[in-house]
Order: structure tokens, then sequence, then C-alpha cells
């Protein structure tokens, strides 16, 4: 991959396994797989996958949220679903704020969506299984060097 970070966020698969090994396999190099939930899966099967709890996990192991550090940018993993319920894009951005990051990974939409809310860059890779505008099964490549932070919609 090209200097700098590489991160593949990916998830909504509910169930559907192949994508999230194949994904391992065509990003060796990657720095982080992110999973934003709803895998229908136990944590086991996520072995190479940073993961939350989407509203669909019943495993226990998966926390709500995690904070993960990607050079000086701090990332909030989380489904959404609460949150997106409670205020929209932005409940999603005021809680990447109160936790300190400056980027949100949140799923449960099943669409794809690269928005800067309140100073909060918000990135939603869609679903690995089907999105509800109908456009083809995605994933998202996020790349950061530096400053800069480049997201690109990426489909099965």
């Amino acid at each position: 991959m090209e200097d700098g970070i590489t991160i593949v966020v990916a998830g909504d698969n509910h169930m559907y396994k192949d994508p999230i090994k194949d994904l391992l396999e065509r990003y060796p190099d990657a720095d982080f797989f992110l999973h934003i939930g709803d895998s229908g899966q136990r944590m086991e099967e996520l072995e190479g996958w940073i993961s939350v709890a989407g509203n669909n996990d019943y495993d226990p192991k998966y926390p709500l949220e995690r904070i993960i550090q990607a050079g000086s940018h701090r990332i909030l993993l989380v489904h959404g679903d609460r949150l997106i319920y409670r205020g929209g894009l932005v409940a999603v951005a005021d809680a990447g704020r109160a936790r300190g990051c400056d980027i949100v990974c949140y799923g449960h939409t099943h669409r794809y969506c690269d928005k800067t809310v309140n100073g909060i860059r918000l990135l939603n890779p869609g679903s690995l299984r089907y999105n509800r505008d109908h456009s083809p099964a995605s994933y998202m490549l996020v790349r950061i060097r530096g400053e800069e932070i480049t997201a690109e919609r990426k489909e099965l």
C-alpha cells in the first residue's frame, strides 16, 4: 500500500461471511480492518477485524464502541443505531466530539456516507450485503497521510 495509514471499513453484512475473509486477503498490508457492526457472527469469526456491536449482534463480547488512534487522528467506531434515532448525523458527530475523536465510522443505515458535520468526519461504508438505496454492496477504503484523510467507496 502507499505511505500513510490504510483502513478498510466494512459492516452490516448480516451473516454474509465471504466478504469478511475476502477483504482481509485483498488488503494484506492494511493497518486496520474496522467492522461497524451487524455481522451476525460471533466475535471469534471476525478475527483480524476490530468490531463493535450492532443492533443485530448478540455476542456479549462485542463492545458498543471503540476508539482507535490512527496517526494524529482518533476514530470512534460505533454502529450508530442509538445515535441516529436520537438526532441523526448531528448526534453521531456530537458523540465523536464528546470522545475527543475527529472521525466517526458508523453503520446501521446501509447507505454509504462521507460527510463532515460540525467539524467531525463521518464515514459509513454502506452494507456488505445490501444497500437500502439499491446501490451495489459496498465497503470503504480510508487513507490517512498526516492531516489528509481520503475515503473511497468500493463495491464488492
